[in-house]
This record gives structure tokens, C-alpha cells and sequence, in this order.
């Protein structure tokens, strides 16, 4: 099967993006408090609290479970074409 065509330059940015990210997580780590604010009412008051461990979980498990996902998923064109549902599939 041949490999997707990729340049050079989203390559890099994935990898930038995601040195950032973590980046992020180490910065967040050393400055949040211990109890984080994770919900706001309308009145835009704190009314759901998490900890800083909680929050850093939510922040490192969401992109790797909802958005690097989908970077495979135009992967799977090439290896079970006979599953996309489109009329053209040439």
C-alpha cells in the first residue's frame, strides 16, 4: 500500500504544535493551584472544581484521544477504501 503524501511543512507544524502543548502542560503543572476552577454558571461564577492533577489529565488525555486520532483517519482511505461511504471513490 503506498504511504500518504505529506510535505515537509505540516510535519513540522504538527511536531511545533505539539512540543507547545506539552510545553503547556509542564508550564501548567509548576503554576495552577491545587484546586482549579473547571465550570462556570451564567453569571460567570466558579461553581465545579477539580484538582490540579485532575486538570492536567483532562488537559493531556483530550487531543490525544479526540484530535491526533483524526490525523489517521485519512490514513484509512488508503487502507479500506471499500468502507468510505461516496459515490466517487476514485
Amino acid at each position: 500500500m503506498p504511504r500518504e503524501p505529506a510535505g515537509a511543512a505540516p510535519k513540522v507544524a504538527l511536531s511545533v504544535a505539539t512540543l507547545l502543548w506539552l510545553a503547556a502542560l509542564v508550564w501548567q503543572w509548576f503554576t495552577l493551584p491545587e484546586r482549579v476552577p473547571t465550570h462556570w454558571s451564567w453569571g460567570s461564577v466558579p461553581d465545579g472544581w477539580s484538582s490540579r492533577t485532575g486538570q492536567l489529565w483532562f488537559a493531556l488525555l483530550m487531543p490525544v484521544v479526540f484530535a491526533y486520532p483524526m490525523i489517521w483517519l485519512s490514513r484509512l482511505c488508503l487502507v479500506w477504501p471499500d468502507r468510505i461511504n461516496i459515490r466517487h471513490k476514485e
